[in-house]
């Protein structure tokens, strides 16, 4: 092949990042190829430069403009200084690997050597490899280096107001420091925000007339950046890095709890975003005058002392039509609310040495039946196992040939249905009578510990205590009414009597022990009619007569 006749783009590439920084500027680069060039006697039609990483796919125009008008015939050649400057990633590398394989691209000229498309392809391949690997191995080493230098505390990037970035010339010794004029001034922007007096574009206002905080361009710092500066992390000792927060090493301006005092006030004065609350006893109380949704929403003041003091109203909507003269005025706070639900609570909760007895009863007066389905469960595991044992036979019988194979579907198919209903009753047999037992321990644990779940739950918590409570919960008159869950009933009844009889027992006594005093047989038949509303309002609770 003629070299004259081969018609060559010259291509050069520098970027700022990792051993980029060491290659040579884009003027050296065609000074090296010049004399290649000229060396060779090669003809060149167009030069084409990129100042941009190789590693993301098609992110340098002037390489694909030169891919481009190689596939279309204007060149067969280029001329660079080294293959790392024209492939280093995989999308790429491939396309050009694929273009010098096929005779599209003829000749790649470097300072060193020539590739052919006729050559060997495996040496081209090694380095083009070398070059596409090293940027993936830069990649993981950098991310790596900048973890490290988070986890020391040391922030990368721009430092925001208030802070500058040092300027060494040895790489890994720079950190960020404070600038004690600008952060004298930020803080007294921070002081006037805790007032909660004070809105944003205010706050501003003062801060660039009375101490002469400016931008960079000599203006008053806006609105949008001193509210991004007030919701910074940054200033109160921490950064975000990749969704992960780290502490800086670095002076805080502020505390966390100053911090998350402003972030209230900016959800009210600043009015800079909708900020949604969450209230546990919204979505399930209606007004018990005009039935519209018992709503709530939270104040914000601040204090004597400073302090910034959140209070929890909830009142009627008033939104149905006719509503609007609904004779619930007051508001009902959080923690009358939560005294509300916890009076209720009162009346069904019991003692927890209750819990001991109610076990031992049903356990005692329920294990004849409890002993029925297990002799029931344990005879269908006996009918199970002995199928099992059967489809084991079969396929020894087809497996030596003694039954054919139309014969050996028929019969498996017809053991393997009996099989599935086999088993599906031993499991009903099983979990049948665990299955309300334990729904009944569950009622007795609710009864017992309701109240100081309640207390001490957050709101989730005691949300779902309310629900599993009971239902058409209306608020009247600073007052709640809601229909119990009927299993609770049978509870309030062992209470009530448990309270009568223990007011006539000596002090240190508390449950009847005898089987045949009056209070345990009283006892007992609440705890019959709790067992028995149990096992009759649940589908797995029907009978079967086995």
């Amino acid at each position: 092949m003629n070299k004259e006749k081969i018609i060559y783009f010259q291509y050069a590439r520098k970027s700022s990042e990792g051993e980029d920084r060491q290659a040579l500027s884009i003027p050296a680069q065609l000074r090296d190829n010049a004399q290649v060039i000229n060396r060779n006697n090669l003809t060149i039609v167009d030069t084409l430069t990129d100042e941009a990483s190789a590693s993301i796919p098609f992110n340098r125009a002037g390489y694909t403009d030169m891919i481009r008008r190689i596939k279309k015939g204007e060149a067969s050649g280029i001329v660079v200084w080294h293959v790392n400057r024209l492939i280093r990633n995989p999308m790429e590398e491939g396309e050009f690997k694929w273009l010098l394989q096929t005779g599209v691209i003829k000749s790649i000229w470097t300072p060193n050597r020539e590739y052919r498309s006729e050559d060997n392809a495996l040496l081209f391949s090694i380095e083009a490899s070398m070059a596409t690997q090293y940027t993936r191995d830069l990649s993981v080493n950098v991310k790596r280096g900048m973890r490290q230098q988070y986890e020391r505390g040391e922030p990368a990037g721009i430092a925001p107001l208030g802070y500058l970035n040092t300027k060494f010339p040895i790489s890994g010794t720079n950190y960020t420091k404070e600038n004690p004029v600008v952060l004298h001034i930020l803080r007294k922007g921070f002081d006037l925000m805790l007032t909660g007096a004070y809105t944003v574009k205010e706050v501003g206002t003062i801060l660039y007339q009375e101490y002469g905080l400016r931008s960079k361009d000599g203006r008053q710092i806006s609105k949008n950046a001193l509210y991004k500066l007030f919701i910074n992390p940054f200033y109160y000792g921490y950064f975000t890095r990749n969704g992960i927060m780290y502490k800086g090493n670095y002076k805080p301006i502020i505390t966390v709890q100053e911090y998350d005092q402003i972030q209230h006030i900016l959800g009210k004065k600043g009015k800079p975003r909708y900020k949604r609350l969450s209230f546990p006893f919204t979505g399930f109380i209606t007004c018990g005058s005009c039935s519209c949704a018992v709503t709530a929403t939270e104040k914000l003041k601040m204090t004597k002392a400073g302090e910034l003091k959140s209070y929890v109203f909830y009142y009627c909507t008033k939104r149905r039509k006719g509503s609007e003269h609904c004779p619930e005025k007051q508001y009902t706070t959080k923690a009358e609310m939560e005294a509300l639900i916890i009076n209720e609570l009162s009346k069904y909760e019991i003692v927890p040495a209750f819990k001991e007895w109610a076990t031992e009863y049903y356990k005692t007066y329920y294990q004849a039946e409890i002993d029925k389905r297990n002799s029931l469960a344990q005879a269908e595991l006996m009918h199970e196992q002995k199928l099992t044992q059967e489809l084991d036979t079969l396929l020894d019988l087809r497996i030596t040939n003694s039954i054919s194979e139309e014969k050996f579907e028929e019969k498996k198919f017809e053991k393997e249905q009996l099989l599935i209903r086999v088993t599906a009753k031993r499991n009903k047999y099983e979990n049948v009578h665990n299955d309300w037992l334990s729904i009944i321990e569950d009622n007795i644990e609710f009864a017992i510990g309701a109240v100081e779940a309640f207390k001490n739950g957050d709101e989730k918590a005691k949300k779902k205590i309310c629900n599993q409570f009971g239902w058409n919960w209306t608020l009247k008159g600073k007052k709640l009414f809601i229909d119990k869950q009927e299993w609770l009933r049978p509870i309030k009844n062992m209470i009530e009597i448990y309270n009568y009889y223990l007011r006539r027992l000596e002090p240190e006594k508390t449950l009847i022990k005898s089987d045949f005093d009056p209070l345990t047989e009283y006892l007992s038949f609440s705890m019959s009619a709790l067992c028995s509303y149990v096992r009759n309002h649940k589908p797995n609770y029907t009978q079967d007569s086995g």
